[in-house]
């Protein structure tokens, strides 16, 4: 005779009621949701595969711990005003959200959602726990949260950029014009203290810009080495206290043709999340090297054949084991705690490589630290544009007789600017935004033959004051400055601020010489 019950037995009857217990046995044993039957003290009478997962305990273990133990201390009073009002019939049920220690040490966030069990009276006799492990979407939200700060930040320190840099346009280019005419040695010797002031300041708040958002970058041919060197004094100050940071450079490098910006941020995300993995006493290591890679070479199998630069970093720690290794570019993929970061920066460094033409590798044994190297593009006999001793000089740069409107609404560097073109033999109409300059120029647009203008203005910016300028004279030239690149209109010619003099009248000369 088969005892089974029977799904199609008549209501009410053993057979329906063997089958009911069945059917909630098999949910309860095979639910994705953790399940526990505990009793009003707190006891577990039964419990689920799953609940036994997201805590990391055996069954046997569970059952013979009370729910008080693997709740955390201070959310146990939470517990037992919520249980007190299902004990008066308040609520039949409710849910919590908690952070609490698995078996194995570490936190796993879980939503908790205790239902009440009554006899046929009524009365309060068990407690039914559900719990689902909602850690990664923990982390997701947190990450998500994490990168909306970093991009804020990032629209801050662009807006005090973009103040800041004019600021140091006008310190440094009324010091470098003062220095061309200045006789006594003393005084010259003060100019340059100024000048050379005002250049590192411009540098730092560059790199602090390019620190906190993806800025954009012109690609320009530069010497690996020289923008490691010139990032050393904020990497130093980046690490943690105790790291030492070590430069090994290859003196003999080809130049890359990369955006500035984009090669600074490279090194900065690399330096960083080598100084997060590496504990006080530990040591960073950036090298570059120059190499030449073969076809299909088992270091680099995605590059190409040619030659290459490579900027490694390299550092002690405890390392990175084979699954982290296969994610670590993964977007918001972090071994960190939650809260301790937003896992971009490996992955915007893994994007902003494949861009350029190279690509990024990681080697790495837990418990012996891990070697960044980035393979980028390198060019045979192509010189590199390095900065003379007197770049700030305006002797040698050719001037012209052309009208030029300048709009700039930073008074002081409108009037050095003004200054500068005047001197070089230009007539400037100089206008404080965009609809002062349209109201200066109308009916007159055919005279201008080149348009300075700052990007971002109060009253009409930048891009607004192109199109209307267009609008009645299509070819008009146009160089825009601006204190970051992202403000910059695509095609357009672009000068940071802060410049240089010389590097203005060059680069004015330029637009204007073309046919």
């Amino acid at each position: 005779m088969d005892e089974r019950p029977q799904l199609n037995a008549p209501p009410g009857s053993a057979e329906a009621l063997r089958a009911s217990e069945e059917r909630f046995r098999g949910a309860f044993e095979y639910s994705p949701i953790g399940m526990g039957l505990v009793t009003l003290d707190g006891r577990f009478l039964r419990v689920n595969p799953a609940l036994c997962r997201i805590g990391g305990y055996d069954e046997d273990e569970l059952l013979g711990l009370m729910f008080q133990e693997i709740v955390p201390g201070e959310e146990l009073d939470y517990h037992r005003n919520e249980v007190r009002r299902l004990r008066a019939g308040e609520i039949e049920s409710y849910d919590h959200e908690v952070r609490y220690r698995h078996k194995l040490g570490h936190f796993v966030w879980v939503r908790f959602t205790v239902s009440a069990i009554r006899d046929g009276a009524g009365n309060l006799t068990h407690l039914l726990g559900q719990a689902e492990d909602i850690s990664e979407r923990k982390r997701a939200d947190e990450r998500l949260r994490q990168a909306e700060r970093l991009e804020a930040v990032g629209r801050l320190a662009g807006g005090v950029a973009h103040e800041f840099n004019s600021l140091l346009a006008v310190i440094g280019g009324f010091a470098r014009h003062a220095l061309d005419e200045a006789q006594s040695d003393s005084l010259r010797r003060d100019l340059t203290e100024i000048v050379d002031a005002a250049d590192r300041a411009g540098e730092i708040s560059r790199q602090l810009v390019t620190f906190s958002r993806d800025e954009v970058s012109q690609p320009t041919v530069l010497d690996v080495n020289e923008v490691v060197r010139a990032l050393e004094p904020m990497l130093r100050a980046l690490i943690q206290q105790g790291v030492d940071l070590e430069l090994s450079l290859d003196d003999d490098l080809s130049p890359v043709e990369v955006g500035r910006a984009q090669l600074e941020r490279v090194i900065l995300n690399l330096v960083v999340n080598a100084s997060d993995a590496t504990s006080a006493g530990g040591c960073i290591e950036v090298a570059t090297h120059q190499v030449e890679v073969p076809s299909g070479s088992v270091p680099a199998p995605r590059l190409e054949r040619g030659s290459y630069v490579t900027l490694s970093v390299c550092y002690t720690g405890a390392g990175i084991g084979p699954e982290a290794r296969a994610r670590v570019f993964d977007p918001f993929f972090t071994t960190k705690e939650q809260g301790e970061g937003t896992g971009l920066g490996l992955s915007a460094v893994y994007g902003i490589v494949n861009r350029l033409g190279g690509t990024v590798i990681v080697d790495s044994e837990p418990g012996h630290g891990a070697r960044f190297t980035v393979y980028l593009p390198s060019l045979a006999d192509q010189p590199v544009a390095h900065a003379e001793a007197d770049a700030g000089s305006l002797a040698g740069e050719r001037g012209g007789t052309e009208t030029i409107l300048l709009v700039e609404d930073e008074e002081g560097l409108r009037m050095f600017i003004e200054l500068v073109l005047a001197e070089a033999g230009y007539t400037v109409l100089s206008a404080l935004d965009g609809e002062d300059a349209l109201a200066r120029v109308s009916g007159n647009e055919a005279s201008i033959g080149l348009v300075v203008t700052d990007s971002v203005m109060p009253r009409l910016g930048g891009r607004e004051l192109l199109q209307r300028l267009r609008a009645k004279r299509p070819d008009i030239r146009v160089l825009q400055i601006s204190g970051y690149s992202d403000s910059a209109v695509a095609g357009e010619d672009f000068l940071a601020k802060p410049f240089e003099p010389a590097e203005l009248l060059r680069r004015v000369r330029e637009i204007l010489d073309r046919l």
